[in-house]
């Protein structure tokens, strides 16, 4: 008999927390409107979807996921925990380095460019991660971004590389 993953719940639990004292700190600020957003608006916004996040984590990770992956013909004991030493260190190394490579390559590479390589990097946290979907999502993200940023917010963001 398998027992039920839990590994969610400090999340979920973090989550709240988390919100709670983002929600706390910002009430000193003023709020404004949405047409004239105040000091304290966006970290509201932040916190409450922050909220939500940990009330559906909690929520919906409240079946037995164990079983789950039991009736898959997976066997979940021989799955690394999570917070076992160096079974998250791809994904955490994946991650950071992916930020590290956004903040060194979006002035010299550019919006499309840094995106696409941030998402290629943060693509190998997966181990089972595939190289064309890794590619498709990429460039997808990438379009995606420079039309967000560029065309509908106008934020002064270069494309792609300046070569002076």
């Amino acid at each position: 008999m398998t027992t039920a993953d839990r590994t969610w719940r400090p999340l979920g639990i973090s989550c709240l927390a988390l919100a709670a004292a983002a929600a706390w700190i910002a009430s000193d600020y003023a709020v404004g409107t949405v047409t004239a957003m105040g000091p304290g608006f966006i970290p509201l916004v932040v916190a409450a979807f922050l909220f939500l996040m940990g009330v559906l984590i909690l929520v919906a990770r409240g079946n037995d996921v164990a079983a789950e992956d039991a009736d898959e013909g997976e066997d979940p004991a021989t799955e690394p925990p999570a917070l076992a030493p160096f079974g998250a260190i791809r994904p955490i190394g994946a991650i950071l380095a992916s930020i590290v490579a956004f903040g060194l390559a979006i002035k010299p590479l550019g919006l499309a460019l840094t995106t696409f390589l941030v998402v290629l990097i943060g693509v190998y946290a997966n181990r089972s991660a595939r190289l064309v979907p890794a590619l498709l999502l990429a460039l997808g993200l990438s379009a995606g971004a420079c039309l967000l940023f560029v065309t509908l917010l106008s934020l002064q963001i270069g494309l792609f590389p300046r070569f002076e």
